[in-house]
């Protein structure tokens, strides 16, 4: 057997392969656009989808838009304004920082970017297939921009059979915009799935408000705020009853500076500070937001940037489990309880598990 060579890959082909890390369904398109939203100063950001977003996805902003040359620059992979050296990569305040997610949506789609600089007369349009790029012009549009995504994965058959059904990755997308809406409960938040606005997100007072108007019904009617901080660890906590503990872990949804992460550390932490209060093998529901100090988290580490590194783990989850125990036995709901051990399955209400929540126990 002679030797195998060895060869630099073509550019399309490291962008598609790029793309299998960044794109896993049309809802991760939709969460790296809606990064790139927020992350310019956008206050109102509206979602639409056709097909379950195969056939189409349009992200529209009020952010403070790109000029024609920052846009044409953010299409070239690892171009980006956010960091600028490896430290850089701790203590980042911005929701994207590789400068891969338009490239790579860029190489597996049709895209079209329309974007206006706040101050500039026109806006620039610019349509791009599949990695190439078609035309650049000027165009009418408000200060902002909009990005559609058309085809998706039109040029990977392999990996478009994947898929599931259009019902199915529109529920994706559906769960994706309750997690944006819980993180940040200062933005309005629009989603249209087939022309049909199925939800809507008004900016609410605070993440307590946010969070009772998402999760609705007996389950907001159950949830008490619990906040604090321990070694310049702050942590605002929104717990749920005993009773509408779940036998899933999709009621638990972590955040860590605004980001959905998935943490067994930190579940574990939460289902603790409940103590035995909760049945082993059930989970509460509880809307946990953490922010550490600058330096103190890393989130380079996962391509969907879902999983974070703490430089002190421990110290994090000791100050959720603190802040949670301190909430649960603060809660109204706890006095109605009148004892400290668990409560009896036949005492737990039957709730059906939120569509919004994010499952808390890390992908296997």
């Amino acid at each position: 057997m002679g030797e195998p060579v060895i060869a630099v890959l073509a550019p399309e082909v490291i962008d598609q392969i790029a793309a299998g890390e960044v794109i896993e369904r049309p809802a991760s398109v939709v969460k790296e656009l809606i990064d790139n939203a927020i992350d310019a100063g956008a206050r109102t950001i509206t979602v639409e989808t056709a097909a379950g977003g195969r056939g189409l996805i349009r992200v529209t902003d009020d952010g403070c838009g790109m000029s024609a040359r920052s846009a044409l620059l953010a299409l070239e992979r690892h171009a980006t304004s956010k960091i600028r050296s490896v430290d850089d990569l701790w203590g980042l305040g911005s929701l994207g920082f590789r400068g891969e997610a338009l490239p790579s949506i860029a190489s597996v789609s049709r895209m079209t970017i329309t974007t206006r600089l706040g101050g500039e007369l026109a806006a620039t349009r610019i349509i791009i297939e599949a990695s190439r790029i078609v035309s650049v012009t000027e165009a009418g549009a408000p200060a902002g921009t909009t990005i559609e995504v058309a085809d998706l994965l039109h040029n990977l058959p392999a990996r478009l059979k994947f898929l599931k059904g259009e019902a199915t990755e529109a529920s994706h997308i559906t769960e994706l915009i309750g997690r944006v809406a819980m993180a940040h409960p200062e933005l309005h938040l629009r989603l249209k799935h087939n022309g049909r606005t199925s939800l809507e997100a008004p900016p609410d007072r605070d993440g307590y408000a946010r969070a009772q108007a998402l999760l609705g019904g007996r389950i907001a009617a159950r949830l008490e705020a619990a906040h604090g901080e321990e070694d310049g660890v702050r942590v605002a906590a929104y717990l749920g009853a005993p009773e509408l503990a779940q036998a899933t872990a999709r009621g638990v949804q972590l955040f860590v500076g605004k980001r959905p992460i998935r943490d067994r550390g930190l579940l574990h932490a939460v289902t603790m500070g409940y103590g035995e209060l909760i049945p082993r093998g059930r989970y509460p529901i509880a809307i946990v937001h953490v922010d550490v100090p600058a330096g103190a988290v890393d989130v380079n580490v996962h391509p969907q940037k879902l999983e974070v590194r703490f430089s002190d783990a421990t110290a994090v989850c000791a100050a959720v489990r603190h802040v949670v125990q301190a909430g649960v036995a603060a809660a109204p709901w706890r006095a109605e309880l009148g004892h400290a051990g668990p409560i009896h399955m036949s005492a737990l209400t039957t709730v059906a598990p939120p569509r919004l929540p994010f499952d808390g126990i890390p992908a296997t």
